[in-house]
């Protein structure tokens, strides 16, 4: 979890640096697009817990539909945003798989309390895991929104995320998703 965290962090600070790099006017010239990702399960997992979480460190729109082969994630925005969300997902997801399995094997489920089921328990797990890991993404985005508020006041300049936020609802309405 710790490292799932760690490379979370990192790609926080890749988003901040290639957003130092952009102004308005270029914001206007990137092209949006939509990240897909097929769960493969037609019910929804821990992972569902995650994914709003996601959208707002990554700062794109995320929701879930469904298909005949199962539930599928959309992320929307630009595109090296959508790319990390996407990156972020498949490394949270494996990462909480791995977890899952390392407690299987530990004390508490090989051994559960009397009246609860192995199941309880490892669903217990992964909704941890996933409410930890959702909580930490926002508060490092909110920490990363501090320190850019607080950069904006001291050069007097405004925020990109107010256009980018604009631009992708824009572009939300020109392809007539809901």
């Amino acid at each position: 979890e710790a490292e799932a965290l760690a490379a979370a962090k990192k790609a926080g600070e890749m988003m901040d640096t290639y957003n130092i790099s952009m102004d308005s006017d270029s914001l206007e010239k990137e092209e949006m697009t939509t990240g897909v990702i097929f769960t493969g399960s037609k019910n929804a997992n821990s992972m569902d817990y995650v994914i709003m979480a996601i959208a707002y460190f990554c700062e794109v729109r995320a929701w879930r539909s469904k298909t005949p082969s199962g539930l599928v994630y959309k992320f929307f925005g630009y595109e090296q945003d959508v790319n990390i969300a996407c990156y972020l997902y498949h490394l949270l997801n494996n990462t909480m798989k791995n977890e899952l399995e390392i407690f299987k094997k530990g004390p508490i489920y090989t051994n559960p309390p009397a009246r609860v089921s192995r199941r309880t328990l490892s669903t217990s797990f992964a909704l941890g895991f996933a409410t930890r890991v959702s909580r930490r993404l926002n508060e490092m985005k909110d920490e990363r929104k501090q320190q850019e508020q607080a950069a904006q006041a001291a050069n007097g300049s405004t925020s990109l995320v107010v256009v980018k936020q604009q631009n992708i609802e824009n572009a939300l309405v020109a392809r007539d998703i809901k």
